[in-house]
């Protein structure tokens, strides 16, 4: 029979060559290559080849590149297979068996996705209800879900569900009421039960820790969403109060009549606010509007009930930030009668519990009280220990 003469496809004899040793090597430099944004050009490939690999490649490139003593470029690779009659990207293509990716175009569709996913965040947060800078702060934190994929946005809008839900200087709301109107699941904001509440704490309270392990303990935890009118236990939440005689069906009635009888301060839960309650106007020897006064520090009740008893005016104590029980009473008072007027120390951190106060009863008065920005510094601090004598004047009854 007639020896074969078909000549060799250019295709079949660069895929025997590429299948050594040393034009693997450099096939695969080349994929990096071309996949990271470059061209066919004259950069070297970075190819540590030996002896024996670099006589392999010469079988493309011939004996004047192996005698040189250079690297191989991208150029010289494409040269030899247009001379085969090969078109270099189709080579390529065919010999790997799939398209080459341009990782800096993909880099680039990529960032334009994110920030686009970003600013569709952005502004789910301030369509709910979110100042924009603490929005903005909080969607530069670490620890978010990236964006790009739609994983981002996706939580936001969870965020943003229960963000409408909150009661926003209203009356307080259970955590698990609030889950389940928001989330459809009573535990879906649990301490444990994920991020999306560490979140919203985080969105509400810019100076919250950024780690998502012990981000809170439990007491910080019932706080933070204390302040925003939320209250996880409701035996937990509590108001300290003084002479403060209050009636209806609420259980507190009947623990602030014994406390009246002696002028001895009593504590109050939230669990116990249940119910009607409102100033009991004739143990307060009044028919007029009752007037209820609002401190911030345990140390003024103490020194009223030490010096004042039973004859101290109606006294009530955030114990710090205004918990969900000192919201859901104050709430309560406002709206049956009582003119509150209200207090705390003159320092940023009590500025900042006035003006929650005043969020939740805006007609409520100062007691000799100067309001100014939370980050204003004063001259001097005025603590209410430090004026202590000037209040118990003004709660004595007498």
């Amino acid at each position: 029979m007639p020896a074969d003469t078909t000549p060799a496809d250019p295709q079949d004899q660069f895929a025997q060559w590429a299948a050594k040793d040393g034009p693997a090597k450099i096939i695969t430099a080349l994929c990096a290559h071309l996949e990271a944004g470059h061209s066919w050009g004259h950069t070297e490939l970075p190819a540590d080849l030996t002896p024996q690999q670099r006589r392999q490649v010469r079988d493309l490139l011939g004996t004047k590149w192996d005698a040189s003593g250079r690297g191989v470029t991208p150029h010289m690779l494409k040269t030899r297979l247009i001379k085969q009659g090969l078109d270099a990207d189709t080579a390529l293509r065919q010999l790997i068996g799939r398209d080459l990716t341009n990782r800096r175009t993909q880099l680039r569709e990529h960032r334009a996705r994110a920030a686009a996913e970003r600013q569709d965040a952005l502004d789910t947060l301030i369509e709910a209800g979110v100042p924009r800078t603490e929005a903005e702060t909080w969607l530069g934190r670490r620890g978010l879900p990236p964006a790009g994929h739609g994983q981002l946005l996706a939580h936001v809008q969870k965020i943003a569900t229960v963000w409408r839900h909150l009661p926003h200087g209203g009356d307080t709301i259970m955590l698990s009421v609030l889950a389940d109107a928001a989330c459809d699941d009573p535990h879906a904001l649990d301490r444990r039960a994920g991020r999306l509440g560490l979140d919203i704490l985080r969105l509400a309270n810019s100076n919250a820790p950024d780690a998502d392990d012990n981000a809170y303990d439990i007491e910080g935890w019932r706080t933070a969403w204390d302040t925003l009118g939320v209250v996880c236990d409701p035996l937990s939440s509590r108001v300290l109060v003084l002479n403060l005689p209050l009636t209806g069906t609420a259980a507190a009635c009947a623990i602030t009549a014994a406390g009246c009888q002696t002028g001895e301060p009593v504590w109050l839960t939230w669990r116990s606010l249940n119910g009607d309650f409102a100033l009991d106007h004739n143990q307060c020897g009044q028919d007029r509007r009752v007037d209820v006064y609002v401190c911030e520090n345990p140390t003024v009740v103490a020194a009223a009930a030490d010096a004042l008893g039973a004859r101290t005016h109606p006294l009530v104590c955030t114990n710090g930030v205004p918990s969900g029980a000192v919201r859901k009473l104050l709430a309560g008072l406002a709206t049956t009668g009582a003119r509150l007027i209200i207090r705390a120390d003159d320092d940023p951190a009590g500025q900042a519990i006035v003006q929650q106060l005043l969020s939740l009863v805006p007609h409520a008065m100062l007691w000799r009280y100067t309001r100014r920005a939370p980050d204003t510094a004063t001259p001097a601090r005025q603590y209410e220990e430090r004026v202590l004598a000037t209040l118990l004047t003004d709660l004595s009854r007498d």
